[in-house]
C-alpha cells in the first residue's frame, strides 16, 4: 500500500547523497506529484550558506519520501537502542553507545562513520516505513562491529 502524497503534505525526504545517505530532512509537497516525481520545500535545507537565502526546493522521486514518524514523546531511550538523532538539520539513524549526565546520550553512525552527544530532546526511536506502516526494524548486528572498527583507527 503506497501513501498518497498531496500538495501540502509534510514529509521526510531521504537522502541518497554521498555523506548524508540515509538521512530524512523535513519538507512540504508543493504540487501533486507527477509521474512518480514531486517538488518539495525544505523546512531547514537552504538554498546557499548566506542566513538570507531561501528555503531549498528540490524535485524528487516520491520512493524518497515518508510521512512524518508518530510522536514518541516520553519513551525511554537506553543503550543499543535504535535511534534517529536530530543532526546538522536532519534525522540520521544512529544507535545509543553511551548514556551520559544531563539526558545526553553518544550515538554512532555508521554511514559516515561518526560519534555526536545528542540531547535527549533531540532522539526518537528509528522506526522503518514500509508497506503504508510504521514498523520497528531488526537490531542491526553491524553496528557493533563497526564500533569496534570506528575505536580501533
Amino acid at each position: 500500500m503506497a501513501y498518497n502524497f498531496r500538495a501540502g503534505s509534510r514529509v521526510e525526504v531521504r537522502s541518497d547523497e554521498e555523506g548524508f545517505r540515509g538521512a530524512y530532512y523535513v519538507a512540504t509537497v508543493l504540487e501533486d506529484p507527477k509521474f512518480e516525481q514531486c517538488i518539495v520545500v525544505y523546512d531547514q535545507l537552504s538554498e546557499s550558506e548566506d542566513p538570507n537565502s531561501r528555503n531549498l526546493t528540490e524535485k524528487v522521486h516520491v520512493s524518497r519520501l515518508r510521512p512524518l514518524p508518530p510522536l514518541s514523546k516520553g519513551e525511554m531511550i537506553k543503550v543499543h537502542d535504535n535511534v534517529d538523532a536530530y543532526y546538522n538539520d536532519g534525522w540520521w539513524p544512529g544507535e545509543i553507545v553511551e548514556s551520559l549526565q544531563d539526558g545526553k546520550f553518544l550515538v554512532y553512525f555508521a554511514d559516515p562513520p561518526d560519534q555526536q552527544v545528542v540531547e535527549r530532546n533531540d532522539l526518537r526511536h528509528h522506526l522503518e516505513w514500509a508497506n503504508g506502516k510504521w514498523k520497528k526494524p531488526r537490531r542491526k548486528v553491524f553496528f557493533f562491529l563497526s564500533i569496534f572498527l570506528f575505536n580501533l583507527y
